[in-house]
C-alpha cells in the first residue's frame, strides 16, 4: 500500500462517544435555577385542572410577575387520601426575589410560600 503523501489531508478521527450518565456534568447554575432552585408554591389543589386554572387566574392578576414564569404542576400522592396537585413556579435568582414575588401575589389575594433554595 502507498504511504500517505506529506501535506495530504488526513481522514478525520471519529468523535468520541458521549460520557455515560454518571460522568455527565450537572447543568449550569442558570439552567439549574430554571429547572428548580428557589421556587414558590402557589397552591395545593384537588386536580390538575384546578392548578392550571389557578395559574391562569394569578397570571391575569399579576401579568408582569408571571410573564417570565412557567407553571410547575406536580401530582402529590398521599396515603389514605386523594392526591393533590402542587402548583409552583421556579427560576428565582435567590430567596429574596422569591419572597418579593410572594409579597406581590399575597397582596392580590393569592397564596404563596417560598420553597427550596
Amino acid at each position: 500500500p502507498a504511504a500517505p503523501q506529506a501535506g495530504a489531508p488526513q481522514p478525520a478521527a471519529p468523535a468520541p462517544p458521549p460520557p455515560p450518565p454518571a460522568q455527565r456534568q450537572p447543568p449550569a447554575p442558570a439552567a439549574a435555577a430554571a429547572q428548580g432552585g428557589v421556587q414558590v408554591q402557589l397552591g395545593a389543589l384537588p386536580s390538575e385542572e384546578a392548578a392550571r386554572a389557578e395559574w391562569a387566574r394569578l397570571s391575569r392578576l399579576l401579568p408582569e410577575q408571571f410573564r417570565t414564569r412557567t407553571p410547575i404542576v406536580q401530582r402529590v400522592e398521599r396515603p389514605n387520601a386523594q392526591p393533590l396537585w402542587r402548583l409552583r413556579a421556579g427560576g428565582f435568582r435567590d430567596a429574596d426575589a422569591a419572597r418579593a414575588f410572594c409579597d406581590a401575589v399575597r397582596a392580590r389575594g393569592g397564596a404563596c410560600a417560598v420553597v427550596g433554595g
